[in-house]
C-alpha cells in the first residue's frame, strides 16, 4: 500500500513538473552545472548540516546539482527514499545527464543519513529522458567513503558504468534492491 502511495505521488510529481516546463519560458541552462555538488566531503556535509532536517538536506543537495532540480522525501522503516526531478528544457543531453545524476546519487549517500533509495530523473522538453536509481543495498557493494569521493576520483561516466554493471531492475515493491537505469539518450 504505502509502494503504491509513493508512486502515485512520484507520479503527480512528474507530472506537475512537466506541466510547469511547458508552461515557463524555455531558458539556456545548463545541465552540466551539477559538476561540484556531489564534491563535498561527508565530513563537511556533516559539519554543515547538523542543524538541518533530512529534508533540508536533501534538498539543498538537490538545488547544488541543478536550479531545476525538485526533491520529493520520503520516510519509510526509517530509512530515506530521496527522488529528484529535474526539467532540463530541449537541450538535454547523455554527458550533462550522467553529470547530474553522479551528483545527486553521490551527494544523497555521502549526506551521512540512512538511505533506501536515491534517484535522478531527469526530462527535456523534446522527450528525451534519464533516469538513474541506487537501492541501498547496490550502494553498499561500495565502501562509504566512495560516496564522498571527488569527481575527479570518480567520475559521471565511471558512476554510469558501475550503475550499468550492479543494476538490479526497477522493483517498487523493494526500493533498496530497486537500482536501474533507463535513458533514450544514447
Amino acid at each position: 500500500m504505502t509502494k503504491k502511495i509513493i508512486l502515485g505521488i512520484i507520479g503527480l510529481f512528474i507530472l506537475i513538473v512537466a506541466i510547469s516546463l511547458i508552461a515557463s519560458p524555455k531558458s539556456k541552462d545548463s545541465l552540466e552545472k551539477g559538476m561540484g555538488a556531489g564534491e563535498t566531503t561527508a565530513n563537511q556535509q556533516s559539519q554543515n548540516q547538523e542543524s538541518k532536517t533530512p529534508q533540508q538536506i536533501f534538498e539543498e543537495i538537490g538545488k547544488k546539482t541543478s536550479e531545476k532540480s525538485s526533491v520529493l522525501v520520503q520516510e519509510e522503516d526509517g530509512q530515506w527514499i530521496v527522488i529528484s526531478t529535474v526539467t532540463g528544457g530541449p537541450e538535454l543531453g547523455l554527458s550533462g545527464a550522467k553529470s547530474l545524476a553522479r551528483d545527486f546519487i553521490f551527494g544523497i549517500y555521502a549526506s551521512g543519513q540512512p538511505i533506501k533509495q536515491a534517484g535522478i530523473t531527469i526530462t527535456s522538453g523534446t522527450g528525451k529522458y534519464y533516469r538513474a536509481y541506487v537501492g541501498a543495498n547496490q550502494a553498499k557493494l561500495e565502501s562509504a567513503d566512495t560516496w564522498s569521493k571527488p569527481i575527479t576520483e570518480v567520475g559521471p561516466t565511471i558512476f554510469y558504468d558501475w550503475l550499468k554493471k550492479v543494476q538490479t531492475g526497477k522493483n517498487d515493491l523493494d526500493l533498496a534492491n530497486s537500482t536501474y537505469l533507463e535513458t533514450n539518450l544514447e
